[in-house]
């Protein structure tokens, strides 16, 4: 954009008094609502959404930024959300990319990168396949090693002889 849209644009953003009225994380939006509100996914989880709700006491058009870091990493850029000239504005943010097991944060930013809202999520590991397992059983002072399951009961618990 040419200087004077850039001087309209910060001074807009000059104008804009945001602030966070409610920050949740859902595993879904319908109706422009979280659906599914928790802190807490199991890995695998497609999409986790950071749903916002924006007061902007100015009633002027401005964004915020929702980033998505997982503890210990960082956050980054973000992803940009429009805020209309209303009082009162719902939005959201999605990831694909919170997958690993552990303590997440999802912040909510202005244009000037002052921090407006933050929430921690949990990612948990996916349980171990039954074939993952290790289970000792333990007989007087020597572990016995469990044997395998009969081909033909593979859903059984293991045969231990």
């Amino acid at each position: 954009p040419n200087k004077g849209a850039r001087d309209a644009d910060e001074a807009k953003d000059d104008k804009a008094e945001l602030y966070v009225k409610r920050l949740v994380i859902a595993k879904g939006v319908s109706a422009r609502e979280p659906v599914g509100v928790t802190n807490s996914f199991d890995e695998g989880q497609e999409r986790i959404y950071a749903c916002v709700e924006v007061g902007n006491k100015n009633k002027v058009e401005s964004a915020v930024y929702v980033s998505f870091y997982k503890q210990g990493a960082g956050g980054r850029g973000g992803t940009r959300l429009n805020v209309g000239a209303s009082p009162r504005w719902r939005t959201w943010a999605a990831t694909r990319n919170a997958t690993s097991p552990g303590k997440w944060h999802a912040v909510v930013r202005d244009e000037k990168g002052k921090q407006l809202a933050h929430t921690t999520f949990e990612i948990k590991a996916k349980p171990a396949a039954p074939s993952e397992l290790v289970d000792v059983v333990e007989s007087g002072d020597e572990p016995i090693a469990p044997t395998k399951p009969a081909e033909d009961e593979a859903d059984a618990a293991p045969v231990i002889d």
